[in-house]
C-alpha cells in the first residue's frame, strides 16, 4: 500500500516536469523557431534579431532538457521500480495531454513577445504590432495603448518626411 502511495507522489512529479519541462521545450521548440523563422521571411525581424532569438531558445530548450534528464536520471537511479513507473506514467500523461498546447496558440504567440521583445529594436516592436492589431501584444511590445503607438508612428512618418525632403532640397543645390 505504501508503495503505491509512493508511487502517486512520483507520478505528480512526473506530471510536473512533463508540464514545466518537456511541454514547455516543445514551445520553444515550435513557436520559438517556428514563428522566429516566420517572422523573418516576412520581413517583420532582420537576421541579427533572429539569431538572437534563436539562441536564446536553444539555451532555454538546453535548460529544460537537461533539467528533465537530471530529475529523470536521479529517479531511476535513486527510486524503486514502482516509483520509476509511476513516474513515467505522469510524464506520458502530461506529454498526452499538453502536446497539443504546443501549436502556435494566440497564448503562446504572447509569451513569445513576453520573452523576445527586449531582443527586438523599436522598428521591428511597431511593424509587430502593426501585425498582431492587438491590446495585450500592443502592451507587451512596449506600447502603452494603440493611441501611444499611432504617436509613434506619427513622429516617425514626419520624421522620414522632413528627410526626404532635406535630401531632396541637396540634390536640387547640387
Amino acid at each position: 500500500m505504501l508503495s503505491y502511495l509512493i508511487a502517486f507522489g512520483f507520478w505528480l512529479v512526473g506530471l510536473f516536469v512533463g508540464s514545466y519541462g518537456l511541454i514547455q521545450a516543445l514551445i520553444c521548440v515550435r513557436v520559438g523557431r517556428g514563428a522566429t523563422n516566420a517572422f523573418k521571411g516576412s520581413g517583420f525581424l532582420s537576421a541579427d534579431t533572429a539569431k538572437k532569438i534563436k539562441r536564446k531558445t536553444n539555451t532555454t530548450i538546453l535548460f529544460l532538457m537537461s533539467c528533465v534528464a537530471a530529475v529523470t536520471a536521479l529517479i531511476v537511479v535513486f527510486a524503486s521500480s514502482t516509483s520509476v513507473w509511476g513516474y513515467g506514467i505522469g510524464v506520458g500523461f502530461s506529454f498526452l495531454l499538453g502536446i497539443g498546447s504546443t501549436g502556435t496558440t494566440q497564448s503562446n504567440l504572447m509569451q513569445y513577445l513576453a520573452a523576445y521583445s527586449r531582443l527586438m529594436p523599436l522598428y521591428e516592436r511597431v511593424n509587430l504590432v502593426a501585425y498582431f492589431n492587438d491590446d495585450e501584444a500592443t502592451k507587451i511590445l512596449g506600447f502603452e495603448d494603440k493611441a501611444m503607438y499611432e504617436r509613434y508612428v506619427t513622429i516617425q512618418a514626419d520624421l522620414m518626411a522632413r528627410s526626404n525632403a532635406e535630401m531632396a532640397a541637396e540634390n536640387e543645390a547640387q
